[in-house]
């Protein structure tokens, strides 16, 4: 289905503008539009200190949520996380947390998956913030609760996030509940 979504588009499909199927969105930090017919190059304009601030943390696994944060760190170390893993990350991008473009996310994971495939990434990321050109996807994954129910003991966090090792099961997935994210995030 992406790829039939992408063939039509060509260049423009990992993009918001000029790409017919995916719905606008005024998120943070978007691609910068093409200039007359010069092709998007990527870079964006920085509109949010905070937004930018926040893109960067979770793109380093310091966002201050454990699970975000672990599976941001297994990417980065390991170049793959399982899907719903994937969905975690791109929510809290997008809908979730931080209000940041898709496109952000998109880049992403380009660089650092060792399974990228520019059509699937592309698609997924729309689908998963809501802009795809096909029926809505409402989910909202909690940077908490998702988590609990398929890491209950905390072992990705444990190994990811070797600064929380030592707290309990029962204890491990609350860290992200300290009102001040940035606090928390700043601490590690």
């Amino acid at each position: 289905m992406y790829f039939a979504a992408q063939a039509p588009l060509g260049h423009s499909f990992p993009h918001t503008y000029g790409n017919e199927v995916a719905r606008f969105v005024d998120w943070q930090l978007q691609t910068n539009p093409p200039i007359q017919d010069v092709l998007i190059d990527g870079s964006y304009d920085v509109d949010s200190q905070e937004a930018e601030k926040w893109f960067q943390r979770w793109k380093e696994g310091r966002s201050g949520f454990p699970w975000i944060d672990a599976l941001m760190r297994q990417l980065k170390q390991e170049g793959w996380i399982h899907r719903l893993g994937r969905h975690s990350v791109a929510c809290f991008l997008t809908r979730g947390g931080c209000y940041v473009s898709w496109e952000r996310g998109v880049e992403v994971f380009a660089e650092l998956l060792t399974d990228h495939e520019v059509a699937c990434n592309v698609g997924n990321w729309m689908r998963l913030s809501c802009t795809a050109f096909f029926a809505q996807f409402y989910r909202c994954y909690s940077p908490i609760a998702l988590g609990k129910k398929w890491d209950p003991e905390g072992s990705l966090i444990r190994r990811y996030c070797p600064e929380l090792a030592k707290f309990d099961k029962k204890h491990i997935y609350l860290v992200a509940r300290i009102r001040d994210r940035a606090f928390l995030a700043d601490a590690w």
